[in-house]
């Protein structure tokens, strides 16, 4: 036992070593992990791959998409992918399984085809792929449609579909680094393996060093006259007699003892010779001491308590007596100097030794495989609504780069709009009063009306200021100032998406008139909300400000002209009006001209601003009526004659204009409404 218990703690320091250093090279963990899914058994028209796939892997990981034709591959906000996709079915692939090493996938029915995602609005990504495509998380440039690089915070959904009248790809794969596999994680794998080895090597080592202690301490003690031992030890005298060998006294070292001291004599074999108290008698102990560290005193409490270790006995029996244990009172024993003897005894340590050698050992047990075969398991869940997002998570509808892919779109279509003059050039990039006002223009221009003012160029490359609204709700609006190299005035854009699968078109596009001033705003500001043309807290509602600009048109001393700033455009208008209805009541006394005006409610459209006011765009309409008297006839000069094909008429002149306005409402107590943008246009002139 006393060689075979190092050997054991040398071997498993041995293949404790072997397998930290197996950690760090042989055995250490794969440097990827990855997953797939196949056949997957579905015809939905779209595939989404959610936030929690991505946020799964991290920075760094691929997907790769195995498909056998071409493909579209868009991402969008998660809730703008789920509003897009309606009520198409749609396999929607949710997260990882991690105990199964698989995707997490759910089925959800609905309509058999949804429309082509290419080219929405809502995408801050959108490109076409074929055959097999790898997309890479990463946290570098949201514009490489090979990324997928979230470009602000929230959630994103990655949308596959082909053309929505087919099955989109199902078949992924998806690889990431293994944090396993890191040299700090190898290396707290291993490092845990080579404390167990240095445990069990020091352990081996303390055993090879020990020295056996000879057994004549207990044969140095004679046995008591008349006890079992002294019958043994005279019967094993007689054999050796029988057998020639000579028991003497004088077989022992020379002893002198000084009878007046206590002093200890040497003898020549370097043996000590003390007296053993009250007796006469000697007991002979090696004079070469092993050198044991001393045991620490708590350590001995914590072992007088377990069932490896055995106390001194009070009162030794016979039995104990010839056990050995006879030796507490002894000069040198337990109860005078238990550290000469190395405290616990040699099998307590070596039982010691090895239990915490185990114990190390049983900390680093290598684990099993993190992931099992990859496969997929398909669920069939019913189609949830999305919740309402906090004011915590209000985020603008829309990012940098897809507001000016927005821009850039619009400004392609309003030049070639502009340029052909034909309406259906604009595409869906024009709708309500911005789409009548260009229709109109372009007719005007065909009959040689060459007024262009009220149909400003909208450059997308120098925006100036941008109030995207953080509703998420349809429709949405967004507001923006632009100014071209070549424009001398900032023109104002307010831009709505009506529905999910609808994009952004035109609804208003008017230059800033002199001396007008707008209150800063950025993209991103969260105060910016859509808002109703009744919002309360401000100088007036929307509603009411843009009913009470029109009666300020109609006449200069309206009430509502106190409310309002001082505007050159207000002041230009009275101007044009009294000029006419004099030269018209010079020419013809009796002639009348009137005026009325409208707005239409449904073009009005509400965005709070970060000061606490409202950006508000307005379609107004103006009609005025120039009557001549009876039997009188009036001049069409101009414009007038060219729109109506007639120099003079005797008929009543009925002239529509069309302004479109934008104004800033302060709130209710911080000034007056101030008018930012207006213009004019002669949309239609009829003699009635």
């Amino acid at each position: 036992m006393r060689r075979t218990v190092p050997i054991i703690l040398l071997v498993l320091g041995v293949v404790s070593a072997v397998i930290g250093v197996g950690r760090l090279s042989f055995w250490a963990p794969p440097a990827t992990l990855s997953v797939e899914s196949k056949n997957l058994d579905t015809e939905a028209p779209l595939t989404l791959i959610t936030q929690p796939v991505r946020e799964f892997a991290g920075d760094g990981a691929s997907l790769t998409v195995h498909a056998d034709g071409k493909f579209r591959a868009v991402v969008g906000r998660a809730e703008d992918v789920d509003a897009w996709v309606g009520d198409a079915s749609r396999t929607v692939f949710s997260g990882v399984d991690e105990d199964n090493g698989s995707f997490s996938v759910q089925q959800v029915p609905g309509s058999s085809t949804a429309p082509n995602p290419a080219g929405s609005d809502l995408w801050v990504a959108d490109a076409q792929q074929s055959g097999e495509w790898t997309a890479s998380w990463s946290s570098g440039d949201a514009d490489d449609q090979n990324s997928w690089t979230p470009p602000a915070d929230g959630e994103w959904t990655m949308l596959l579909a082909t053309d929505g009248q087919h099955a989109a790809p199902t078949e992924m794969s998806m690889t990431w680094d293994n944090p396993a596999a890191t040299p700090a994680a190898k290396f707290g794998s291993a490092v845990w393996w080579f404390v167990g080895a240095l445990v069990l090597l020091i352990a081996a080592l303390i055993f090879f060093r020990r020295k056996p202690r000879e057994r004549g301490r207990r044969a140095a003690a004679p046995a008591a006259p008349g006890s079992r031992r002294a019958s043994r030890e005279a019967e094993r005298g007689t054999k050796r007699s029988s057998h020639g060998t000579e028991a003497s006294t004088s077989a022992l070292p020379v002893v002198t003892t000084a009878a007046s001291s206590d002093e200890t004599l040497l003898s020549d074999d370097d043996t000590v010779i003390r007296p053993l108290a009250g007796d006469d008698e000697t007991m002979i102990r090696p004079l070469d001491l092993p050198d044991v560290p001393e045991a620490d005193t708590e350590d001995l409490a914590d072992l007088a308590e377990s069932e490896e270790y055995v106390g001194p006995v009070e009162n030794p029996t016979e039995e104990d007596d010839m056990a050995g244990n006879d030796d507490s009172d002894l000069p040198g024993g337990p109860a005078e100097d238990d550290s000469r003897r190395g405290g616990p005894g040699r099998g307590v340590r070596w039982r010691r030794g090895a239990a915490v050698g185990l114990a190390a050992s049983a900390l680093v047990l290598p684990a099993g495989s993190a992931w099992a075969a990859p496969q997929t398991s398909v669920t069939v869940a019913a189609d949830e609504q999305q919740g309402e997002s906090s004011e915590a998570d209000a985020h603008p509808v829309l990012v940098e780069s897809q507001l000016q892919r927005i821009l850039d779109d619009v400004s392609a279509a309003q030049a070639k709009g502009d340029k052909s003059r034909k309406a259906k050039d604009l595409g869906d990039r024009f709708a309500g009063p911005a789409l009548e006002l260009r229709t109109n223009n372009y007719a005007n221009r065909g009959k040689g009306v060459s007024d262009v003012a009220a149909i400003p160029a909208i450059d997308g490359d120098q925006l100036r200021a941008a109030a995207v609204t953080t509703t998420s709700q349809w429709p949405r609006v967004v507001m923006l100032v632009t100014q071209g190299q070549n424009q001398s005035y900032p023109v104002t854009v307010t831009l709505e998406q009506k529905s999910p699968r609808s994009n952004y078109a035109v609804v208003q596009s008017v230059p800033m008139v002199e001396d007008a001033k707008l209150p800063a705003v950025i993209l991103g500001s969260p105060e910016v909300v859509t808002q109703a043309p009744d919002q309360d807290g401000l100088a007036a509602t929307p509603a009411e400000a843009a009913n009470g600009f029109a009666d300020v048109l109609k006449n200069s001393k309206s009430k509502w002209a106190q409310k309002f700033d001082d505007s050159k455009f207000v002041t230009q208008w009275h101007t044009n009006v009294n000029s006419f209805t004099k030269a018209l009541k010079k020419a013809d006394p009796d002639a009348s001209f009137q005026t009325s005006f409208s707005v239409d409610s449904g073009s009005t459209k509400v965005l709070a601003s970060p000061q606490g006011g409202s950006y508000v765009s307005a379609d107004v309409t103006i009609t005025t009526a120039a009557k001549p008297s009876q039997g009188g006839s009036m001049t069409l000069p101009g414009d007038a004659g060219k729109l109506t094909g007639e120099k003079e008429t005797s008929k009543s002149v009925v002239t529509t204009y069309q302004v479109p306005i934008f104004l800033y409402i302060p709130a209710a107590g911080d000034g007056k409404i101030r008018v930012v943008g207006a213009a004019q246009q002669v949309t239609g002139i009829d003699l009635k």
